[in-house]
């Protein structure tokens, strides 16, 4: 229930290309589902409330068994204060002991503080997706970044 409530607050569907309103049950499946040995997933939380989540899932395919995605999302009390920098440290840190090589996100363009964090961490911009998802009655771009490890 505590992810499903985080990810409901209207700052943080915002950044993320989840579809609104999903109920604790979908939140439960999604995790039960996902391979435990490709999937691995971190939370921050105080005192029992969830103040952000981040995922890198191994992509299977023979060709691209060294690539991880990104997905992460914090909860609207707790941005700007250091807890998704602390996430995305702790996931590259497994991504790196995996020895995965490249790590790769998508962040829509307007996300501006998000992009700043992804640079820090030493991400790159590789792109853009233009016109990728439908949000708050308009269309959004998305930008493609990536941090690749030296062999």
């Amino acid at each position: 229930p505590a992810v499903a409530e985080m990810m409901a607050e209207t700052t943080v569907v915002w950044g993320t290309m989840q579809i609104p309103f999903q109920s604790p049950g979908m939140w439960g499946a999604r995790f039960a589902t996902n391979p435990p040995d490709r999937f691995f997933t971190y939370v921050a939380e105080h005192r029992g409330a969830i103040l952000g989540m981040a995922s890198v899932i191994l992509l299977g395919e023979l060709r691209r068994r060294h690539v991880g995605s990104v997905g992460m999302s914090v909860a609207t009390r707790a941005q700007g204060r250091g807890v998704g920098r602390a996430l995305l440290e702790r996931l590259l840190q497994t991504a790196d002991a995996l020895r995965v090589h490249r790590v790769e996100l998508g962040v829509y363009v307007d996300n501006d503080r998000a992009i700043r964090l992804y640079e820090r961490c030493g991400f790159v911009r590789e792109g853009k997706q233009r016109l990728l998802a439908f949000r708050d009655g308009g269309w959004v771009d998305n930008l493609v970044m990536a941090r690749v490890r030296a062999s």
